[in-house]
């Protein structure tokens, strides 16, 4: 014979059909929240993460540049989005050869990451530049390719380029003329 005590254990174990729908209704609020606040940090590391190759491809020029004597260049392939790093070569046929040193593998910006040239607007320490219109990169052939040359001496044609992703962030890379040193600066969101 089962006392009252055994029924009232066993009638306790276990959970409602109501306290099972409260819990998953509360599981789909907490996601349906979390689920933009995710994809934000998905863009901005896929933003972040453009502007590491930028910046290693530019570290690649200037330090081969310095080591050969020869001048280097970073060229970004508008069709397929590769960073190309090349050393001059001395051959009239083919000007610049592809630096073998360079991972040509992993240096694909992907492609919903857009990306635009500016003159620098201020040097390495963040002071104002004073105007200089004769060097407006917008008119500058090379820039408006994706070219940027680096020399021997380790100065190269400074440049702002601005990263935006499709939600409006964006990030700023600034590429300093006097030290070719790479610095990143977040932008204002553009809104949508």
């Amino acid at each position: 014979m089962i006392g009252p005590r055994t029924i009232r254990i066993v009638k306790c174990q276990g959970f409602t059909l109501m306290e099972m729908m409260i819990v998953m209704v509360i599981a789909s609020i907490m996601t349906v929240l979390m689920i933009p606040e995710m994809k934000g940090s998905y863009e901005e590391a896929l933003l972040r993460s453009n502007a590491r190759k930028l910046g290693a491809a530019f570290k690649a020029a200037y330090s081969g540049a310095i080591t050969t004597h020869k001048q280097h260049r970073v060229r970004i392939n508008q069709e397929d989005s590769k960073l190309i790093v090349e050393v001059r070569t001395a051959e009239i046929d083919a000007p610049y050869m592809p630096l073998k040193q360079f991972d040509r593998r992993t240096s694909q910006l992907h492609p919903s990451v857009s990306l635009r040239f500016h003159k620098p607007k201020s040097d390495f320490n963040g002071q104002d530049l004073p105007p200089e219109p004769a060097t407006n990169l917008e008119n500058d052939e090379d820039h408006a390719k994706g070219i940027f040359l680096f020399q021997p001496d380790g100065t190269c044609k400074g440049s702002d380029i601005e990263l935006r992703d499709r939600m409006g962030f964006g990030l700023l890379v600034h590429l300093n003329a006097i030290t070719s040193r790479v610095q990143f600066s977040p932008l204002e969101r553009i809104p949508q």
